[in-house]
């Protein structure tokens, strides 16, 4: 059962929902409520799975909503849907939506929005790990990429290329920039995979918004471990390597993506449970992908956990796939297939 809370000032838009989704009967437990402060104490209730919230409301704001509902419920996922988001206002709730929706929104958009953000429900079952992924905004990077980025946005002249090469180098970059790119604040009807073109639609204004106004690129200057850099090293190794075996372009950049982000997931948990990532690389003598001993350890494997986050933050299908499935030997695809090719386990990081 999902349990949805839609908040609207506009007592009409709400019923206008509830119209909607009477006629498609999902079996959803739904609640519409226009007052943001019933909405947040509703939530703290624990009944709630997902809110979906507009942007603008005179008492308080979605961002303001939402940033509340991560600070007491982080578990529950977070959706903005609205008609009339300026860029500031946008950037404001990058910093805590996890999915955007624009107005008008057919139902089937919507379903498919819930159930991509409950897959952190549906696959780990750690209420800890769960709670843990909730609050992430953004994801450790190596301080030396932040320090580059945050150098070169400072440039008058600096180029959209400049700027998206530098963001490629980096998974937890890469993963935000395209969280954004694919939202409905941008409004573009394919998907976007690469970073050179989630930096070409967004903008190198935006980017910079989003890096000073929500930390996006902060918390990078804590993270410079061995385990950080070891992480990063990996993942860029990984997108070259699958670029390589295509010889279109357009191919080898969105295969360069997959392999950047095919292991995410270790760094969701080095952002989530460092102290247990320590104690994992030395007992395990590296970050062996050990399914078993990774649920034991962390409350879900990384595959699932990387997948699960690609997939709350909305990033296309074929980037999720190859999170989650790089270490089943159950599930195959040529590109898959190409980074198990490259895929070796990490060594020890002292």
């Amino acid at each position: 059962m999902r349990r949805v809370l839609f908040v609207d000032d506009e007592a009409s838009a709400l019923a206008a929902l509830e119209r909607m989704i009477d006629t498609a009967q999902p079996g959803w437990d739904v609640r519409y409520l226009t007052n943001p402060s019933d909405a947040l104490e509703a939530i703290e209730t624990g009944d709630v799975d997902v809110v979906v919230s507009d942007m603008q409301m005179p008492e308080m704001d979605g961002a303001t909503l939402l940033k509340r509902v991560r600070a007491s419920s982080p578990s529950t996922a977070r959706i903005v849907m609205s008609g009339h988001t300026n860029q500031a206002a946008a950037i404001r709730a990058a910093g805590v939506a996890q999915r955007f929706l624009a107005k008008p929104c057919d139902f089937e958009v919507i379903r498919a929005a819930v159930d991509r953000a409950l897959d952190v429900r549906d696959v780990i079952h750690d209420d800890d790990l769960a709670a843990a992924i909730g609050r992430l905004g953004s994801l450790p990077s190596p301080p030396e990429v932040f320090t580059e980025l945050h150098h070169a946005l400072a440039q008058d002249d600096v180029s959209v290329e400049a700027i998206g090469s530098i963001v490629a180098r980096d998974a937890s970059l890469t993963a935000k920039v395209l969280q954004i790119a694919n939202s409905a604040f941008v409004g573009l009807a394919r998907p976007v995979t690469t970073a050179h073109d989630a930096v070409r639609t967004l903008g190198l204004q935006v980017v910079h918004s989003l890096a000073a106004a929500h930390g996006v690129l902060g918390a990078a200057a804590a993270h410079g471990s061995p385990l950080v850099r070891s992480l990063a090293s990996h993942a860029t190794e990984a997108g070259e390597a699958a670029a390589s075996a295509y010889t279109s372009r357009t191919e080898a950049a969105e295969a360069y993506v997959a392999g950047l982000l095919h292991d995410v997931g270790w760094l969701v948990i080095a952002g989530t449970r460092e102290v247990q990532l320590t104690e994992y690389v030395s007992t395990v003598g590296g970050l062996v992908p050990d399914p078993e001993a990774e649920a034991a350890m962390f409350g879900a494997p990384h595959a699932h956990i990387g997948g699960a986050l690609l997939s709350l933050w909305g990033l296309p299908e074929s980037l999720v796939e190859v999170a989650t499935l790089h270490d089943d030997p159950r599930h195959s695809t040529p590109l898959i297939e190409i980074i198990r090719a490259y895929e070796r386990p990490l060594d020890q990081v002292p």
